[in-house]
């Protein structure tokens, strides 16, 4: 099988075409012959990680390397034991990713195992794009390397959290390296690796995000007192590395209705409320309607730890500014007055400010546009979370081929704004596979469109991200999944949802193609059943949250 441009002095090729006990570089600096003990320093304490490594799993079974072997790359012995959960590569037919272990290091550092197997009778070569973190849907995630599985994250679902691999102070990933993407022989496979920040104290189950796969839920992370993780045939110690500052990034959480908008980042709450509700046009007097709203809020302040609350008015662009930025701001006091009467805890202070139209969430090109920018936010502590109800959802055995089906939809006669009618489907279907909530009240959602349309291409790019005036981005965020007459939206960071990389690197799905797909919403313990929204489709109605 040919190797793309620089494979084969790549770190993973050196690895690859190397044999058993061959000199291999890693990241440029260090070497090993055979096993080689390496002492980090990860921030202000030092630990010693033991990752193995079989050359087995990267070189051909006859021990010569390349992809002339009997048997290929084969399993490391340490490799054994059943796998927490295996998942499809959605990307690459009959190859999946099988999650091998997740663990705490000394209390330090959270170890992540994982084995790429292709059942496939030829071999192939994923794209490192896939893989690598430091671009997602072409935004840049700063402190990520390109050139690793840096893309693999832990997302702490109850504060909200994402986290990265740990990377050195130069910059190279504490994960498997590879360069010119993941080469994989017929019927072989190879184990990877990525240590990430230890989550804060109480954080015992996680969800394990791998680059072109489902997600694992409530995945147990277990306690290791000896310090050292063996992955594969030979014993990798890596010394000396002090990482650069953890990349853990912020993780929003939007929940919608006709009169507010909610969004949770893990810290703070904001509460943006419709101005169209709240006042009469062009007035600043509280109406009726008012008072039940603010009183709901005003019970959540109450039970927030934080003592600053912000409140902050907004205008659409009609009119003049002159008219708009008095108006915003006689409002926003408005419903400060109204909250210092309904708080009861004291020593809360406020922070009013008005803005008139110069900061629109939306396009100020629609009426609906129009009415979301005319708001009210008010903004303050995250009160503490409840306790999601349930057990923690399963990690994840084989995936079912084919998926199970909970519910499907057709085309909808009505295209979606934005897309052009020769890159949209008007033959096809949407299948919902799966809806699982974990046990931080985060449930994933797996679903398919097929494209059943002669001569057309279906584009994730236009299909699934809808809205890029509004201040979000892409990914998957035209999903929604509706219930109670609110509507959640994909979890998402400053990068995109978390979803897979609908990006520069989107694969358009001829005629007879089926593109799988997933996203993460916020949806509460008692809702049972929803209603998903994949635009240029019907309504899937009915849909039990399982």
């Amino acid at each position: 099988m040919a190797h793309p441009a620089g494979w084969r002095n790549s770190p993973l090729g050196r690895l690859r075409h190397s044999g058993v006990g061959s000199r291999i570089a890693l990241d440029g600096g260090l070497r090993m012959r055979g096993p080689v003990h390496v002492r980090p320093v990860l921030g202000a304490f030092a630990m010693t990680i033991t990752l193995v490594i079989g050359a087995a799993a990267c070189s051909g079974g006859d021990g010569k390397g390349g992809t002339g072997g009997k048997r290929g790359a084969t399993a490391s012995p340490t490799s054994g034991g059943a796998a927490l959960g295996v998942r499809s590569l959605l990307s690459t037919k009959d190859a999946r990713v099988e999650l091998r272990s997740l663990e705490r290091v000394a209390g330090k550092a959270v170890v992540a195992r994982f084995r790429m197997l292709n059942d496939r009778p030829e071999g192939f070569n994923t794209i490192n794009t896939e893989y690598a973190g430091n671009t997602e849907f072409g935004n840049p995630v700063p402190g990520l390397s390109g050139d690793s599985m840096s893309g693999i994250s832990l997302l702490d679902g109850r504060n909200l959290r994402r986290y990265y691999p740990l990377h050195r102070s130069d910059q190279k990933c504490l994960c498997s390296p590879f360069s010119g993407g993941l080469d994989l022989d017929a019927k072989s496979g190879i184990d990877l690796f990525a240590v990430f920040p230890n989550p804060p104290k109480g954080v015992d189950r996680m969800d394990v995000l791998f680059p072109n796969a489902v997600p694992f839920l409530d995945v147990a992370i277990k306690d290791t007192a000896s310090g050292s993780v063996q992955i594969g045939g030979e014993t990798v110690d890596l010394a000396g590395v002090t990482p650069a500052k953890p990349v853990v990034v912020p993780v929003t959480s939007t929940v919608e209705s006709r009169t507010q908008v909610e969004g949770d980042d893990g810290e703070n709450l904001s509460v943006r409320l419709s101005a169209d509700v709240l006042f009469a046009l062009n007035k600043a007097d509280l109406n009726a309607a008012a008072q039940d709203i603010l009183r709901q809020v005003a019970g959540r302040i109450d039970r927030s730890p934080g003592t600053t609350v912000k409140v902050d008015g907004h205008t659409d662009n009609s009119g003049d500014d002159s008219i708009n930025g008095p108006l915003s701001e006689r409002r926003a006091e408005a419903v400060r007055a109204q909250l210092s009467k309904l708080v009861t805890k004291s020593g809360v202070t406020y922070q009013v400010k008005g803005h008139g139209s110069a900061d629109p969430v939306e396009s100020n090109e629609t009426d609906e546009g129009r009415r979301k920018n005319r708001r009210v936010t008010i903004t303050f502590q995250r009160p503490p979370e409840p306790a999601a109800a349930g057990a923690p959802a399963a990690a994840g055995e084989m995936e079912k081929n084919p998926r199970t089906v909970i519910g499907r939809a057709a085309v909808s006669p009505t295209r979606p704004p934005r897309v052009v009618e020769g890159d949209w489907l008007t033959k096809g279907e949407a299948v919902v596979h799966s809806l699982t909530r974990d046990s931080a009240g985060n449930a994933t959602m797996v679903w398919s469109v097929r494209n059943d349309t002669p001569g057309s291409t279906y584009n994730p790019r236009n299909g699934l991200t809808l809205e890029p005036d509004a201040k979000r981005p892409g990914g998957v965020d035209g999903v929604r999944v509706a219930f109670d007459e609110r509507v959640s939206r994909a979890l998402y960071t400053s990068t995109g949802t978390l979803s897979p990389d609908y990006g520069e690197n989107d694969q358009p799905k001829e005629n007879g193609e089926t593109l799988v797909s997933w996203g993460i919403f916020r949806i509460p313990a008692d809702v049972k059943t929803v209603t998903v929204q994949i635009p240029g489709f019907q309504h899937v109605t009915n849909v039990p949250v399982g």
